[in-house]
Parts: C-alpha cells; structure tokens; sequence
C-alpha cells in the first residue's frame, strides 16, 4: 500500500511512504535548490553586512551536522531492503537541500540584516515533516535505522532555528547598528508573534514615552526613499489613466504588495478548516464513526487535538503575518503619497495653496486611498470565500443555499458608479553671459488677467537695475502686490516677457510669514547663524527695544529675513504700512541712506508703499494707476507731491521720542520657543497622573444620575445576551440609547456591550465540557493582564501619534502660509527636507502603534487557540462530561472569542482615550481663573452699554503668563471716554470708496469671499462695511479699530475718515493707529511708551 500515492494508508493512522517522499522531501527540497542562484548571485556581488562572530561558526556546525545526516541518510536507503528508486531519489534531494541550507544560513548571516525569512519558512516547516517522517518510518519494518537517524533532523533544525531567532545586531558592520529597529534583527518567530514588542510595550507600561524613546523603523518606511521610489515609477505611468496612482504605488514597493497575497490564503484555509473540525468535534463526542474505516478511538482523539491546535495556531500567525504585511503597505503608502503631495504644493499656485489641501489631502483622502487598495485583498479573498462557503453549504445543506446566496448577491449590487499645478508665467532666467546685466528684472508689455477679476495689468514695463532702490506706489487695489508676484513668478500672464537675471531673491510679503519656531530661527531661515550680519540687520530692523519685551515687531521679522538672507534682488511688499513713524523712519533712514545697506555690493531693492514720503529714498519710482497702467515718476514729480503732502497735513499731535535702541545693549531675543514633545509627554503625563480613571468616569456620568446609569447597563447586558441567544428580542431597546447618545457615550456603548459578550462567550465556552470550567477564571485573568498591558503603551502612542501629526500639519499651513516666500528664497528643497524629517518622525508612532495593535491580536489568537486546544483536549478524552450540542455551542463561541476580545480592548482604548479629553475639560474647568463681576453683581444687560462711556481705572496688563514685575505691555493705565466726542486716539512704537463696484465686476454679494481677490487695503475697506453694517443692526455705542487703516494710501484714508466720523456718530471711539490723518481725526491722543517711561496725553 506504500507504494500507492494515498495520502492516507488505509486501514491506520498514517501517510503512505510515496505520498510523504514526494511531498514532504522531493517538493520542498526542490523548491530550495531552485531559489539557490539568488543566494548565490547575493554572495558573489553584495556587501557584506555583518561580521562571522561565534554565532555564524555555531551555525555552520549545525547545518554540517543536517549534512552529514542526510548523507548517511542515502546510504542507508541503497541499502534498504524495501528497494524504492523513489525514496532513494527523495534522499538525494533532500541531501542537496541541506547543502542548499548551508549556502543561504551563510547569505542570511552575511549579507541581509533581517534573517532571511524563505530559510526560516522551510526549517519549520520540513520540521514537522520530519517529524509525520519519524512516526511512519517506525511504524514500518525493516527501516528502524534510518528512523533513529531521522530523529536527529528535527533536533538540528530547531537549534538551526534558535540560533537565526538570536539577535545579531553587535556583529553589524555599519557604525550605526544601535539606531537598527529591532524588528530588522528579529528572527521569524520573533517576528511571528511580535515578541520583538515587548520592550517597548514594557517600557510603555512603567515609564512615560516620549519621542526619542521610540525604537527606529527601518530604513525601508523612509519617506524620502518611498518618494523617490513612486516618483521613478509615476513618469513612467499613463499618467492619464485613473489607474496610474494604483500603478505606480504597486510597482514602486512590488514585494509587500505580492507578500501579503499568501499569509491572506492561509488564513481562508484555516478559517475553513474550522467548521469541518468543529463537525469532527461534534461527532466524536456524539460517538459517531466519522473514519470509513477502523482507526482506534485514541487516534482519533490525538488527530482532533493536533487538528484543532494547527488551525489555531496556523489562524492566529497567519492572520498577524497577513495584518502586518497590510500595515507596512498602509505607512509605505503614507510615506510616499504624503511627500509627493507635498511636493506637488511646492508647485502650486497662491489661490490654490491657500486652500489648505493638501492638510485635506495628506489627512483624510491618503488613509481612505491606503483603506480602499487594501481593501481589494480583502475583496478577493472573500470572493473566495464565498465560494468556498457556497460549495460547503451545497454539500451540508443543499443547492437551495447556493440559490439563495446567489439571490442575495443579486439583491446587494449596487449600479452606483483636477487639481492646477502651478502658475503657468512667463518667466525667463537669463543665462549664458557671466558679464555684470544692465538690469536684475525685466517686464516687458506684461497683461495680467484673471477670473472675476479683469485686467490687473496692462502693458506693464518695468527695469529694476542693479544697485538701485525701486519703489512702487499706487492707490487700494491697483495691483502693485499683483507686479510683485509678476517679477516672483507667480503670476501666469495673459502676455508678455518677464527676465530675470539672476535666481538670488528674498521677500518680504505685506502678511508677514512667522513660523511656530524660535525668533532667530524666523531671522534667518535656511541660512547658517552669522552673528554679525544678524546683529547688524537687527539694528537696522530696530528689533533690540522689542526683543527686550515680548516680540511685537511681526512685520520687522519678515523684513529682517529678507535682508540677512543678502540676495540680489530684495523685494518688499509694504513693509511699513503698520508701523510707527518713528520705527519705519529709522529702519528707512538706516536701510536706505545712511550707509544703503539694501544696495551694498551692487543688490537692488523693490518696494511698494501706501506712504508717498518714504518715495523720498527711492533711485525709480512707479506708479501703478487705477486702470492698471505703469507709469514711471520723475524725480521732481515725487517732490512736488511731498510737499504737496507736507502744506496739507496738520502739525502732529505727538512728538517724536528716542526708540531707545541705543541703551539697550543686547541684540539676542528672548528665548522664544514653540511648545516641544517633551513639553506635550509631560503635559500628558500630569493630565494622566492628576485624575484616576474612576474619577473621570463619575465626573462625566454624574449629570445622568445612578439609576439612568444602571438602567442603561442593565439594557446593555441583555441586548448583548440577545445577540448569543436569539431566543430573546430586546436588541431595539440598544439600538435606541445608541440613538440617544453623543460621541462619547457611543464609544463606552460597544465597551460595555462587549464585555458582557465576553462574559457570556466564557460561560457558553466552559459549558462546553466540564473539566474546562476551572480554567476560565485563569483565562480571564489572563485577558485582563494583557489589556492592561497593551492599554498603557497604546494609548501613549496613540497621543504621540496625535502630536506628531499636529506638528506635521502645522509645517503643512505654514508652508502654505509662505509659498510665496519659500519660491522667492528658493528653499523648496530645505523644507522638503524638513517635511520629510518630520513625516519621518510622524511615521514611528504611527507604525508601531500598528504593531502594538497586531501584537494584542497576536496575543489574544494564540490564548485563544490555548483554549481550543484545552476544551478540544476535555471534550474527546472526557466525552461523558459534555454533551455534543454543548460542545458544538462552545466550539462556535470560541471561532469568534478572541475577535470579540480584541474588539472590547481597542474599544476600551478608544473610551480611554476620549475620556482624556474629559479630564482635560475637566482639569480646564477647574484650574482656569473665573471671572467675578465687580460687587457681585450677575451678568449685564443684553442692551449694555446704555450710553457707551468707556473708563480704564489703573489697568495693567502683560502678554501671556509673564510677570507683570518684568514686563508690563500696560502699566497703572487710567483714562475715561465719553460718548459723542471724536474718540480716542492711542499709537506708540509697533506693538464706500470705489469697492461695491469692485464687488460687482467679480461675483456680486453671493460669490464666495476668496473669489474677491481682495488685496489687503481693499480687506480693510470690507472691514469697514462690516463694522457700519453691525452697528446699524444692532445699535452698538463702542468703536474699537486697531490699525484699521495701515493698509490704505494716503488718499483712500482721507476719504475713508469722513465716512466713518458720520457712520459712528455719537459712539465712544478708541483708535490704535500710527498714521498721523487718523489720530488728527481724534479728540485726544495718548501715546504708550516703554515701561520704564511714564505715560503722556496731547491734545
């Protein structure tokens, strides 16, 4: 009978001879032979990685010794007296795997970091082989030699095995070995069942993590590497095509792609395996014969429990190895579609970039893109599954459940069935001649037109010279911003040339761009610290008072920036529109005459101005007109109208005063800095440790009352034991409190509603057979242990992963904030540097809370497998315990029991993690100080105040939580306004009108705001009909306005003023201003000096 393929000999428990000499040797061995040229080919070209040390000499004994085995192994089989050409051709192959073996242990050691997972693959499993090998051959006469020969192979494998588990990490050859992620050096079992873990769920259980304390990833999850990788693979696509993306990821990171497709297959098969053992189960313990012939009842047993502990077992690994694979896929994919979206904002244009996609993008469209192509594993595999469960159904039940799936397939389909890039101009980089260029930037009959808008420009011609100051002035909304962004490249042209003649530019735009960083850092971007030119540009910014304070000087920052960064070309869009007169004289006065700093070394400036004197500086001027035209003003036209300017403004009201940079000696700012993760871990870390969890759970449930609260429970338990017992029908009654809930009762409801499942999954479990009931309260213990924990390092990687992201979306609005800076700069490479860092930084928390995850349903499959294996065990070797209904009721229970489980703890997590921000609220509600109304009076009136007289009794006032000691913004301020007067006017160092018309031509009242193209004066002038358009409708008698006009020319505010005097007649005005027309418009002026100087009124 041995010579007939079986599988199974006839008549015992057993595989025929043919069968496991052509499955078991021949096919793996053959598959190894055939892989060997790999290894080869990887020994004769690649790098060595990693020294012998003892541990490859330990290895090569033992593959010798698998050798040497094999060899004598054929021998033995000559000489056999069952003379099977087969079986000696079986032994061959066998001993040229086995040198095969010694040839890729030695690549694996030598040549990969990670042990190579193809020989650990084929140690386990031709160890069990050999082992189904060993039994048959002792079960046969005449080969009880090789049988005890035999027996010394699955020794040598496993200690094979244990010694490609040990870590190899110390005899790495690269320097920086320590910073390799253990899951790199991890062996296959280690890897199997994520024992790689357990430091860092163990260090997340006693300390609190922060950042630096996460192990490395890999260099394989680099978000450089994986963009360079798709961006390869995208140009080579049809880029037309809607499967391109698909595409390009598939072929950018083929291998996980194709590695998950086996662990996925297994896990069907084991899946199915389970009801067929659950039949077995059920009829051995029914005492049925199940065998067409006679096999003992021991037997029987012995393949159950071996059956159900390798379906488990198999179902748990499987599924982990298929779970891991997916999440690479998910954080490759993260990596590389968040950096190339990213470069593509580097790209795009300054309506576009200011949407803020690409934070919509990278955080919500990218995860749903990773769900929706894993999503089709998943979609092929239960296409087999449904197929595999149709046949079985056909074969158990009948055709009419094929008919019946097929009718409902029918009756669930479902018929349901470009961005811009960037700015098209027409920008020519002059190239060629090393020889000095009679102009930096050429315009030549440039038109400018855009949608809504009209024409901005018309025939613009404009020479910016080397060494020379260019200004650039013109009423609200002529569009001298729009020839800005001209000479910068970010506008497309309707026609017309623009040359650069060199690529050396900075800029200061007229919303200044500050970074969530340190001051210093703002000053001098990409650029090294140079402490020289950086103390010399803060003088000339007049940085030293406020650097003395807290820094309030925004725009001189932006100004600063531009002008450490020593370019060619430095253009300025309004730079002194909000500050003081005092503060913008001296910074013109230093930048661009004593000395001419903007034009040392042959550099130009290009500014535009809403202030017609700072044209006094200028070598040429423009002047942008109403209808879009450039015309260029003489010398003596600016002075004529300064001194048209000087006879029609009044005497001012406030005299000069010394800024006081001159006493102040330091020229560092203070130290600055954003909020950093340790600042957030130990925020975290207070927020955890100030509030138990039973605190917080009384504190949220307390407003609903015990007995709501202990209905609801009770409601639950039942809906939940409805839902294993149909018999009962209450599941309405949870469907109903889930309606009647908010976002975080809704995550304590599958808590609560699971954990009864469990309970009762257990009872139903050890119902199952008798002798398993004293285990279950172990089993529960252990449930508990391993939620408790994975809960403390989940949920701190989950708030690192929060806080990761937080700082890469911030990078994202800033960047989106700066393009034009970051073009004008040319720093597109350093910031995508920096988004890579930071996406870098982001992907650790993100991957290994993954891990951790996989880990707990690594965890929770193999205790359930323990189970199965311990109620399998009870049930056929103490069948009279149990009855064969209660033992199929409990085999059902546990195919789903650690699902359920490993449901309730991410569930639990997730209730945790939302009642963090209860505690938060909490902790909020309660250290915040309260307001208390003066004399303990309620609340006003809805119609206060009755007259709008506004008084200020000895008010002091700092920024944020300074010592009012230190520094005092306001100091001891006191000061009454009374109503009807013209209002009061306050300035100190820097801390109708044509627009329906313009509204009209672009969209009318119901366009949307962003479709205006508002430039910043006409914004301001918006602000002005909002402001009149209030105080109609709702009567208001106060008038705040804080430099509402630091954007207008000259002209657009002497219009404005009238306007507003008669629209607010009768309110109490307080105005912060630094231009002269508007607290000449005042009845009385008060002037804030520095701390240390004493406050004065003029009026």
């Amino acid at each position: 009978m041995d010579s007939t393929f079986g599988p199974r000999l006839l008549g015992h428990f057993d595989f025929t001879l043919l069968f496991e000499h052509t499955i078991f040797e021949i096919v793996p061995s053959s598959i190894l032979i055939f892989s060997l040229p790999f290894y080869v080919h990887k020994i004769l070209t690649g790098q060595r990685l990693v020294r012998p040390g003892w541990l490859l000499w330990a290895k090569a004994t033992v593959t010798i010794g698998m050798a040497a085995v094999q060899l004598a192994s054929v021998v033995f089989w000559f000489r056999s007296p069952l003379h099977s050409r087969l079986a000696e051709a079986a032994a061959i192959f066998y001993f040229l795997g086995s040198i095969g073996v010694i040839i890729i242990t030695y690549a694996s050691h030598a040549y990969f970091l990670q042990p190579v997972l193809f020989l650990a693959s084929y140690l386990n499993i031709t160890l069990l082989l050999d082992l189904v090998t060993i039994y048959s051959y002792y079960h046969r006469t005449g080969l009880d030699t090789i049988a005890r020969l035999t027996c010394s192979l699955p020794v040598l494998k496993f200690i094979l095995l244990a010694l490609e588990e040990t870590s190899k990490r110390s005899l790495v050859i690269a320097e920086n070995r320590d910073q390799i992620s253990r899951e790199i050096t991890a062996g296959f079992w280690n890897r199997a069942t994520f024992f790689w873990v357990n430091p860092l769920l163990l260090f997340g259980f006693r300390h609190v993590i922060h950042d630096n304390n996460l192990p490395s990833i890999g260099e394989q999850f680099d978000s450089k590497y994986l963009y360079q990788k798709l961006k390869a693979t995208w140009e080579k696509q049809d880029q037309t095509s809607k499967y391109a993306l698909l595409r390009a990821l598939v072929f950018s990171m083929p291998w996980p792609f194709l590695f998950v497709i086996l662990p996925r297959l297994f896990l069907v098969g084991f899946i199915f395996g389970q009801p067929f053992l659950l039949q077995d189960v059920v009829n051995y313990s029914s005492n049925e014969v199940t065998q067409p012939d006679h096999i003992s009842k021991e037997q029987e047993a012995t393949s159950l429990i071996m059956a159900a502990a390798l379906i488990f077992c198999g179902k748990a690994i499987s599924k982990a190895w298929f779970s891991h694979i997916k999440n690479q896929i998910m954080v490759c994919i993260r990596g590389a579609l968040a950096s190339a979206v990213y470069d593509k904002s580097l790209r795009l244009g300054i309506a576009e970039a200011e949407d803020s996609a690409t934070v919509t993008l990278i955080t919500t469209d990218i995860p749903s893109l990773e769900a929706a192509i894993l999503l089709l594993y998943d979609i092929v595999a239960m296409i087999l599954e449904v197929a595999f469960g149709t046949a079985i159904l056909t074969v158990f039940v009948g055709a009419a459940s094929a008919i019946a799936i097929i009718c409902t397939i029918k009756e669930l389909q479902d018929p349901r069935r470009n961005r811009p890039t960037s700015p098209q101009s027409s920008l020519h980089p002059h190239s060629g001649s090393t020889q000095p260029q009679a102009h930096l930037i050429h315009l030549s009959g440039v038109n400018v037109t855009m949608d809504l808008t009209g024409t901005i420009l018309r025939n613009a011609s404009i020479i910016i010279r080397p060494g020379k100051v260019t200004m650039i002035d013109g009423t609200v909304g002529c569009g001298k911003t729009t020839l800005l962004n001209v000479m910068l490249g970010e506008m497309p042209l309707r026609n017309g040339t623009v040359t650069l003649s060199t690529r050396s530019i900075a800029f200061a735009g007229q919303k200044p761009w500050l970074l969530n960083t340190t001051i210093r850092l703002n000053i001098i971007g990409h650029k090294a610290y140079d402490e020289p030119l950086y103390t010399e540009i803060i003088t000339i910014c007049q940085l030293r008072v406020d650097f003395e304070q807290l820094p309030n000087g925004d725009e001189t920052v932006s100004i600063a920036r531009a002008l450490y960064v020593e370019a060619t070309v430095t253009i300025l869009d309004d730079p002194f529109s909000s500050l003081d007169h005092e503060t913008s004289s001296a910074i013109r006065l230093r930048l661009l005459e004593e000395g001419r700093y903007a034009t040392q070394g042959g550099r130009s400036l290009v500014m535009t101005t809403s202030m017609k004197q700072h044209l006094d500086s200028a070598d040429t001027t423009y002047r942008v007109q109403a209808n879009g035209f450039i015309v260029p003003l003489t010398r003596e036209q600016v002075n004529t109208e300064l001194n048209e300017l000087v006879r029609n403004r009044p005497a001012g009201v406030v005299s000069s005063a010394g800024s006081g940079a001159d006493s102040v000696a330091s020229s560092e700012p203070p130290v600055v800095v954003p909020a950093t993760t340790d600042e957030v871990d130990n925020e975290r870390e207070v927020a955890s440790q100030k509030y138990s969890s039973i605190s917080i759970y009384k504190y949220f449930l307390q407003p609903a009352g015990i007995v709501a609260v202990v209905i609801w429970l009770v409601l639950n338990g039942v809906a939940s034991a409805s839902e294993r017992m149909p018999i009962l029908n209450v599941a309405n009654a949870a469907s109903d409190i889930n309606l009647a809930t908010q976002r975080i009762p809704g995550l304590i409801l599958p808590t609560i509603w699971r954990a009864y499942s469990i309970l009762i999954d257990i009872a139903i479990i050890s119902s199952g057979a008798s002798y398993a009931a004293p285990i279950i309260p172990f089993f529960s213990l252990l449930i508990v242990t391993i939620q408790q924990f994975y809960l403390s390092t989940s949920r701190q990687l989950r708030a690192l992963e929060l806080d990761t992201t937080k700082m890469l979306v911030r990078h994202l609005i800033e960047t989106a904030t700066g393009i034009t800076h970051i073009r004008a700069f040319r720093w597109q490479e350093e910031v995508r540097n920096d988004f890579f860092a930071m996406l870098n930084i982001a992907q650790r928390p993100f991957y290994l809370l993954y891990c951790v995850q996989q880990w707990l349903e690594c965890a929770l499959d193999l205790s359930t497998a323990g189970a199965a294996i311990l109620v399998v065990t009870f049930a056929v070797k103490f069948s009279n315990t149990a009855s064969a209904n209660s033992m199929g009721l409990a085999f059902l229970s546990l195919i789903g029991f650690s699902n359920t489980v490993g449901e309730w703890v991410i569930s639990s997590v997730a209730m945790e993690t939302a009642f963090g921000a209860v505690a938060r609220i909490r902790a909020y509600s309660e250290t915040v100080p309260k307001e208390k109304y003066k004399d303990d009076k309620g609340p006003v009136s809805t119609d206060w105040p009755p007259e709008g007289v506004l008084e200020l009794n000895c008010v002091s006032a700092v920024y944020g939580n300074q010592d009012p000691t230190q520094a005092s913004q306001i100091d001891n301020l006191t000061v009454t306004i009374k109503p009807g007067l013209g209002g009061l006017g306050i300035t100190g160092r820097t801390g109708r009108v044509g627009l329906w018309d313009i509204i009209s031509a672009r969209g009318g009242l119901t366009a949307r705001m962003k479709d205006m193209r508002f430039s910043g004066g006409q914004r301001q002038l918006f602000q002005f009909a909002r402001a009149m358009l209030h105080h109609q409708t709702m009567g208001t008698k106060i008038l705040l306005m804080d430099e509402a006009t630091s954007s207008l020319d000259e002209e657009t505010e002497a219009q404005i003023l009238p306007i507003l005097k008669t629209a607010f007649a009768g309110c109490t005005k307080m105005v912060i201003s630094h231009r002269r027309a508007v607290l000449d418009s005042t009845d009385y002026v008060k002037r804030l000096f520095a701390p240390d100087q004493s406050a004065r009124f003029a009026n």
